[in-house]
């Protein structure tokens, strides 16, 4: 039986745990919205391809699983990239799907023709372009594994309407499975962390007198956010969180301190920490690139990711765990169990009277009702409403 490769590319899709694909209706994807309507899959057309594509980004970083959308080819495209790069910058794995004049048409001035895999590359871990119908499943498979190995990210493919519409003769080959989400991949792939260096690390925070735990997207990523509380708990040391990152313990934990990175410039804790423990976390503008007056001089930096090139990008730590951050935290909490000794209440019970000062400061600066509504009045109205589920 023939299966054509818009069939064979939404039955992947769906093999991989694909529910939905968020798009904009365009020309070279009907083929392809009728074989996700026959496998199952739910289509939800937005009004701009911008809108698609972050549809996909904010399912990626919620969920840990990669979130897909389609898109029509020429500017269709370069729409969606504002999306893209969103996904990039704040690493959610997610796949564009971009539809494309067929392939003999090249170089002969089809509808808005240009190299699309080239303009999607600077902020995709992969994009590439599929050349023919018998390549979709294991590009589709290479596509997700990208998105969710190391660093997550988003992918793209370009497919051509030619291999949409093409045809393969006999019965789809067996394909391997997927772990469904970013966590579950780390965990079947990824080995622990050198234990070595794991005591090593349990030494210098006890040693240290101010500790601070900047956890990224790569805690909640890894289904490390139980070993996180963990070590911050056996070591009383803080836990903040970049700007733009995705959370990964809950606000009412006494132990998280607030986002970083937002300019406010209190209740420094950052910038008096004598150790900085980055897990799954970036060194950007967002932790003053780990440089005075931002940090200390003398404090000392570890790293603790996934991705071996995480490791370095943007400082040289004095200590570096490739790990999933999940194994590496528990590791770590449970190295510091074994050490005994004192841990650093004092500083945690100064780092939460400075948070509990600082929002009170805003509170006290709240401006009186007045016409117009500020941003801050609608947010204080709103808030005895919302639940710890809500998603700004």
């Amino acid at each position: 039986m023939a299966s054509t490769g818009a069939e064979i590319l939404a039955s992947t899709l769906k093999d991989f745990g694909v529910e939905f694909i968020s798009t904009l209706c365009g020309n070279g994807l009907n083929r392809f919205y009728i074989a996700c309507r026959d496998s199952g899959i739910r289509l939800i057309d937005t009004h701009n391809e911008q809108a698609a594509a972050y549809m996909a980004d904010a399912y990626g970083r919620l969920t840990g699983r990669v979130g897909v959308c389609a898109v029509s080819s020429g500017v269709a495209h370069s729409n969606a990239l504002t999306g893209v790069a969103n996904a990039y910058f704040d690493g959610s794995p997610m796949l564009l799907i971009t539809g494309a004049s067929a392939g003999y048409g090249a170089g002969r001035g089809v509808f808005q023709e240009y190299d699309q895999t080239a303009l999607a590359a600077p902020i995709c871990k992969l994009s590439k372009c599929v050349y023919r119908v018998g390549d979709l499943e294991f590009m589709v498979e290479e596509a997700f594994r990208t998105a969710m190995e190391g660093r997550p990210g988003p992918v793209h493919l370009t497919v051509p309407l030619d291999v949409m519409e093409g045809e393969v003769e006999g019965d789809p080959p067996k394909r391997r499975r997927l772990p469904p989400d970013v966590a579950s991949l780390q965990a079947s792939e990824s080995l622990g962390p050198d234990l070595r260096l794991v005591e090593e690390a349990a030494k210098i925070i006890r040693a240290s007198e101010r500790p601070i735990i900047v956890a990224g997207s790569g805690v909640f990523y890894s289904g490390g956010q139980e070993a996180l509380i963990r070590l911050s708990e056996a070591g009383a040391i803080p836990i903040v969180i970049p700007i733009w990152d995705r959370g990964s313990v809950e606000r009412s934990h006494p132990n998280f301190l607030g986002v970083i990175g937002a300019a406010s410039g209190e209740p420094r804790l950052l910038e008096d920490a004598d150790l900085i423990i980055l897990v799954g976390a970036r060194v950007d503008y967002r932790v003053g690139f780990l440089e005075p007056p931002k940090v200390r001089p003398d404090a000392s930096v570890m790293r603790i990711d996934v991705d071996a090139s995480e490791l370095t990008q943007g400082t040289t730590p004095d200590v570096a765990i490739l790990s999933s951050p999940a194994a590496a935290l528990n590791a770590l909490a449970d190295s510091l169990s074994r050490l005994g000794g004192p841990t650093h209440r004092e500083w945690m019970m100064e780092a939460r009277e400075r948070w509990r000062r600082f929002r009170a400061k805003w509170v006290e600066r709240s401006p009186p009702p007045s016409k117009p509504m500020t941003g801050w009045h609608i947010v204080n109205a709103l808030r005895p409403l919302l639940t710890e589920e809500v998603v700004f």
